[in-house]
């Protein structure tokens, strides 16, 4: 929230405790963002975008989401992501992290 810019490769990673559906907004976030809902291994299984200040929620079709990655909007496709992509921490897998 209170989001007025982010760096042209940077984003923000949301972690839950437990597989789950996700639910996202975008309450007093003044920039246009995409988000990937990903599973506990680090699959990507699908990219929604968000629009500025809009309190609507994105839902993701999965129940098996573990984390949530914002970026910048169209920086996915821009950099060839899409869903079925691993995301990682290094060599390490995304709950290594925490």
């Amino acid at each position: 929230m209170y989001r007025r810019e982010l760096g042209e490769d940077e984003g923000m990673l949301f972690l839950y405790r437990e597989p789950q559906q996700m639910m996202m907004y975008m309450k007093d976030t003044r920039i246009p963002l995409s988000v990937a809902f990903i599973d506990s291994a680090g699959v990507i299984l699908e990219i929604r975008d968000m629009e500025p200040m809009d309190e609507t929620p994105v839902i993701s079709a999965s129940r098996q989401i573990r984390f949530a990655l914002e970026a910048n909007r169209g920086w996915f496709a821009k950099n060839g992501i899409a869903p079925g992509a691993t995301v990682k921490a290094g060599k390490s897998d995304l709950l290594s992290l925490f």
